[in-house]
């Protein structure tokens, strides 16, 4: 493969800055030269896909549920801990609550207090309309709904909000609102890793959880692994080599603050939902790895880089050339391989098919 080796870079910064005894400095600055570089533009090179599937509306048996009480009981239910981070609404309200706690298949605690009418034997709605996208996604390029081959109008969150601050229609989504990034984790099972990548679990279930894969921040102590891949329910390979042996029965938390998409008209049923997007590059750590960019790019890594070391030995006129030196490099990029590159395109639906208002609200995000 053609390219820099991790070694090639910061063996060659370090002669050029005689910058010596900060390696895993240098090698910082390298991850964070590709990082920089990917976010600058839309390169192709860096255009992947994947999908995720809806989960269908959970509507058996009846609940009791008290005005100004977080307990939902059941009867003839079987809630799962898998319903935590769902929204729950009750009869005909407006109004909904997450589900904060799972405590028994007849019984799930809200996240705040019920403010509807105190009920024995309500009817009742439990749906999740935000997903949890890849962990590697930088940004989405078009969203669609493959059963129907529709491609989701992109919608300005404050927008949709305006509109329907309670949004509560069942069907195929015709909207999707980026909403951010949502603090979660994964916990389940204990660990243990061999000198080496490969991380393996104990009653782990990691291709469960929505969002854990490619990108994902492993914490197992002071240690931080960053994933490259999910091979099983059991077994994980990382970028990061471990030095030292990990024990057995280790504990671990999976970072999963992934992008998340909400969509509307709220999906009731399991579809599925397939997007486009930019990739966040992956991670550099051995040292026979290549940049994860395009070829073209590549020598924009140095020259960033340099800039920092050279401040970093009070070289300031050095520091104006490097930076100098990368942006006449990045705009020659620019000019060679991205103008040919189409802007992040929503393909939206005919809007005489959308409520005038939400339509006349809707922005595409260019």
């Amino acid at each position: 493969m053609a390219g820099f080796r991790f070694a090639d870079l910061y063996g060659d910064l370090e002669a050029l800055a005689q910058y010596t005894g900060q390696r895993a400095l240098v090698k910082r600055l390298i991850n964070e030269a590709v990082a920089v570089v990917a976010a600058t533009h839309e390169w192709p090179e860096l255009w992947d896909r994947s999908f995720f599937t809806t989960v269908a509306e959970y509507t058996t048996g009846t609940v009791a549920v008290t005005n100004g009480s977080t307990t939902v009981t059941g009867t003839g239910t079987t809630f799962t801990a898998a319903m935590v981070g769902r929204k729950f609404r009750a009869g005909s309200d407006t109004a909904y609550s997450v589900i904060a706690a799972f405590v028994s298949t007849t019984e799930v605690t809200l996240e705040a207090a019920y403010q509807g009418t105190t009920a024995a034997a309500a009817t009742y709605s439990i749906y999740q309309d935000e997903y949890r996208l890849l962990a590697d996604v930088d940004q989405v390029k078009l969203l669609r709904q493959l059963e129907n081959g529709v491609a989701l109008v992109s919608t300005h969150p404050s927008a949709f909000d305006l509109e329907l601050p309670a949004p509560s229609s069942m069907g195929p989504a015709s909207y999707s609102i980026f909403v951010g990034t949502k603090k979660d984790t994964y916990s389940t099972g204990t660990v243990s890793m061999s000198v080496g990548r490969t991380l393996l679990g104990s009653s782990t279930a990691w291709t469960t959880p929505q969002g854990l894969g490619r990108g994902t921040k492993l914490q197992i102590g002071s240690l931080v692994f960053t994933v490259r891949s999910v091979d099983s329910a059991t077994q994980i390979t990382t970028y990061e080599a471990a030095t030292t042996a990990i024990s057995v029965s280790t504990s671990y938390v999976a970072l999963l603050d992934n992008a998340v998409m909400q969509l509307y008209t709220i999906p009731n049923t399991a579809e599925t939902y397939p997007y486009r997007y930019q990739r966040i590059p992956a991670l550099l750590d051995a040292d026979q790895d290549f940049p994860d960019l395009p070829l073209y790019l590549h020598p924009l890594i140095k020259p960033y880089v340099l800039q920092y070391l050279w401040e970093a030995k009070g070289l300031f006129d050095r520091k104006a050339s490097a930076q100098q030196t990368y942006d006449r490099m990045l705009a020659t990029a620019l000019r060679t391989h991205g103008m040919t590159n189409p802007d992040r395109v929503y393909r939206r639906r005919s809007a005489d098919r959308l409520p005038n208002a939400l339509s006349r609200r809707t922005l595409i995000l260019q």
